[in-house]
């Protein structure tokens, strides 16, 4: 059985009706549908019981009601504890999944034996009903340990999505490394994704669009408030990357390891340079401290000099990260311009 699971709080009419008609009009039927209400304060789960009150799949269907709006990293994790499926697949409950999605990667999972398998993903964009390709995997199976980490992190120049949904994972999996969702904000699903990734040993990427993401242009533009921008935001994503840099130190023995820290020093960069850029746009700037925190070294020198991977872009990185203080805002405007 696939549990598929929805974290809901406060979504619009239109998108969870869509969202919940493409699960139940799936091609494969043995599935259990799980919805976390996150506490909603509008009649979003109203609308909910509306399509599923009368619907033949209704008793696929498992509701759970937080007391409290706890945020959607609780509740993914309530969904973790409490999917009943042996494969658990994610969604976010404005958007949804072709109608043979869990169908196909359910085979693949099958056939391969497999701890995870992606999708692809194509796009609908917000308001306009425009529809384009979002992001698409090559056909690959990986079959040995260490060899989807090589492949997504090896590279420092491939993307690798960092997002939860439209991935079929074994729960067994999930239940033997205790993995759950850390409460940063809305960068829950990038520090899930970095911490699983080294940890699978089979998996599966396929170029089936199997899932449709609702795409919101210039989603910053929705947080501006007063011609400000929320330091919530950057916070949280200096927090995760924070998170993933104490988390490399327990992947030294992996092949991948200098490119996993590669990966997580460019988010780090790019995180303190936009501190730097839009500083004045923030309802609360950043100081020069803060903006230090935001690309402070994953190890010691000596530990950096031992890497095999990408060992001069990481010692790179490593020295900026021990700059003083006063010397960082400006250098990062100057490697940013001259970055390629």
């Amino acid at each position: 059985m696939v549990t598929i699971g929805i974290p809901v709080f406060n979504c619009p009419k239109g998108l969870i009706t869509k969202c919940l008609n493409s699960i139940l009009s799936q091609t494969f039927s043995d599935i259990e549908i799980l919805i976390v209400n996150d506490c909603c304060s509008d009649d979003t789960m109203q609308y909910v019981q509306k399509i599923i009150r009368n619907h033949q799949l209704k008793d696929k269907i498992r509701i759970v009601n937080h007391t409290q709006n706890a945020g959607i990293a609780e509740a993914r994790n309530t969904i973790l504890k409490e999917a009943k499926g042996q494969y658990l697949f994610l969604m976010d409950s404005d958007d949804t999944i072709v109608e043979n999605a869990i169908e196909v990667l359910y085979n693949q999972a099958k056939a391969y034996k497999a701890e995870a398998v992606w999708g692809s993903v194509s796009g609908t964009i917000a308001d306009k009903n425009e529809k384009k390709l979002f992001f698409q995997h090559p056909n690959m199976v990986f079959s040995n340990k260490d060899e989807l980490g090589t492949y997504a992190f090896g590279d420092s120049n491939r993307h690798f999505l960092n997002t939860v949904w439209n991935i079929l994972l074994n729960m067994d999996f999930l239940k033997a490394y205790n993995f759950r969702f850390d409460s940063s904000g809305y960068c829950d699903d990038y520090i899930f994704v970095h911490k699983i990734i080294p940890q699978i040993s089979k998996a599966v990427l396929l170029s089936t669009i199997t899932y449709n993401y609702l795409i919101r242009e210039g989603s910053i533009s929705h947080h501006t408030e007063n011609g400000t921008i929320p330091s919530k935001y950057i916070k949280d994503q200096v927090i995760a990357n924070n998170i993933l840099k104490n988390y490399c130190k327990t992947l030294k023995q992996k092949s991948f390891y200098g490119g996993y820290c590669l990966r997580i020093y460019k988010e780090s960069f790019f995180t303190a340079y936009t501190m730097v850029k839009k500083n004045e746009l923030y309802d609360i700037p950043f100081s020069k401290s803060a903006i230090k925190q935001a690309i402070s070294p994953i190890d010691s020198m000596l530990s950096t000099i031992k890497i095999k991977m990408h060992r001069k872009e990481n010692l790179f990185f490593c020295i900026l990260g021990n700059l003083p203080r006063f010397l960082i805002p400006p250098i990062l405007k100057l490697l940013y311009k001259y970055r390629k």
